[in-house]
């Protein structure tokens, strides 16, 4: 079982929305402890990051191997991801 870190971008992102989808973020970060490859591998600039969207919120982080998954941001989908 894999510890999840919340970054302080993440941190910030997510004292910011509410429930119910506040809730069902959380449940999925959750989920990432055993599951760390759950979401979509990305490219490009954000190369061995990955990532999955609940609601409207696209979840960004970075699992490391047999180490922690760090959670980098929670952006709504309709923003740019950070670079």
């Amino acid at each position: 079982m894999r510890n999840v870190v919340l970054l302080p971008q993440a941190v910030e992102d997510l004292s910011q929305i509410r429930d119910p989808l506040n809730s069902k973020i959380i449940k999925q970060l959750h989920a990432l402890e055993e599951f760390p490859e759950y979401g979509a591998a990305m490219t490009g600039p954000f190369q061995g990051y990955r990532s999955f969207v609940v609601g409207i919120f696209r979840v960004v982080y970075f699992p490391e191997s047999d180490g922690p998954v760090y959670i980098a941001y929670i952006r709504h989908c309709n923003r740019r991801p950070l670079a």
